[in-house]
């Protein structure tokens, strides 16, 4: 019998194998719980295992244990053993290759994935033209690596920083600059993506540069 615990949140991935593993110890309080790892892989041959019995019960809990790259190697007959096998085999992974799931899926009594969950992240586009506006290069550069990490495109971005630019010469409300200043800012802005892409960097990386050289 085979059950499968995988994914990114490894931790709770654990948690949750762990407490099966309990819970069966608890129904079965004799039966020996042998756990594989990278560790001792070399020295528990899985094949060897599940051909053995326990010392009290006949059947181990055979835990293995984030064996990643051994996973990729496993075919369909290797996931057949374990179904096969009057032992119960746990096996967690933080990552499982799609040709491994297919077959984990087709043989375990239970698949289980655990993801870690993403944040979802508002970001305010308009304060990076504030930025721009107070001329502080360090609010600038933070505002725009966080909308990078946002998935936000720096071309967005560079539209932004245009019209903030475009606005106060328009008002004639300059802020911390010279007019001629903001003048020289609208021609480097407006330039910025078709240089970026000609000098091999993104958008995003050409504007962080651009907001430490205010």
């Amino acid at each position: 019998m085979l059950y499968v615990f995988y994914g990114t949140n490894e931790v709770e991935a654990r948690d949750k194998a762990n407490k099966l593993v309990s819970g069966l110890q608890s129904k079965q309080p004799d039966a020996e719980l042998v756990r594989v790892s990278q560790d001792n892989f070399e020295d528990l041959p899985i094949d060897t295992l599940l051909a053995t019995q326990g010392l009290f019960k006949s059947n181990y809990i055979i835990f293995l244990d984030n064996l990643d790259d051994e996973y990729k190697a496993w075919d369909d007959d290797d996931f057949r053993k374990l179904k096969d096998t009057s032992h119960i085999c746990i096996l967690l992974a933080s990552k499982l290759p799609v040709a491994t799931l297919v077959h984990a899926n087709s043989y375990a009594e239970k698949v289980s994935e655990y993801k870690v969950e993403k944040k979802a992240t508002s970001f305010n586009i308009f304060s990076a033209a504030n930025a721009l506006k107070a001329r502080n290069k360090q609010e600038l550069w933070t505002v725009l690596v966080n909308a990078r990490l946002s998935g936000i495109e720096g071309e967005g971005i560079t539209g932004m920083l245009f019209w903030a630019v475009k606005d106060m010469l328009v008002k004639r409300q300059f802020y911390k600059w010279r007019e001629d200043e903001l003048k020289d800012v609208a021609v480097v802005i407006a330039a910025l993506p078709h240089k970026a892409r000609r000098g091999g960097i993104s958008v995003a990386n050409a504007l962080e540069r651009f907001a430490l050289s205010i």
